[in-house]
């Protein structure tokens, strides 16, 4: 289900038929995989063959000591999910394109790659667990997202 959208730049998808770059932000939370799955599965359907589909996941380092092993199996899910969506757009003619990185600004992250990689658009969930009123509507970096990016965003539920 399609929650909201904002569109702030021409219509996706030139007239000189370049590819569409579209940015699916994976949630590092293990709980929230499903509307990160959801996410991608809706950013399959708005694809074209061609289009480039940057799966990305930030996510912040612990701030106590954690055993290594711990953290090696945390990656490895990740890398897992990372690996199945790889694989899924391939099957749909897409470029795949996989990023995980380490920060302690997960929000300020996302906007920097959003610009790096030039995406037209950025397909992700929402959630609706936050206490102010402002996120209630969605969590804190999609909210943050679109208050400072200048993309057009797809937020699914």
């Amino acid at each position: 289900r399609i929650v909201g959208w904002r569109v702030v730049s021409t219509p996706l998808g030139t007239s000189n038929n370049m590819p569409l770059k579209i940015f699916v932000p994976v949630d590092g939370n293990f709980t929230r995989t499903e509307m990160s799955k959801r996410a991608f599965q809706r950013a399959l359907t708005v694809s074209k063959p061609g289009d480039i589909v940057y799966i990305v996941t930030v996510f912040r380092p612990f701030p106590f000591d954690v055993p290594p092993e711990f953290l090696v199996n945390r990656k490895a899910k990740l890398q897992t999910i990372h690996d199945l969506m790889v694989r899924s757009a391939g099957k749909h003619d897409l470029v795949p394109v996989s990023v995980m990185l380490e920060d302690e600004d997960e929000k300020s992250s996302l906007l920097v790659q959003i610009q790096k990689y030039d995406a037209d658009l950025v397909v992700m969930g929402k959630r609706n667990v936050s206490s102010s009123a402002r996120k209630l509507l969605m969590g804190s970096v999609a909210s943050h997202l679109l208050r400072h990016s200048d993309r057009s965003i797809l937020f699914i539920n």
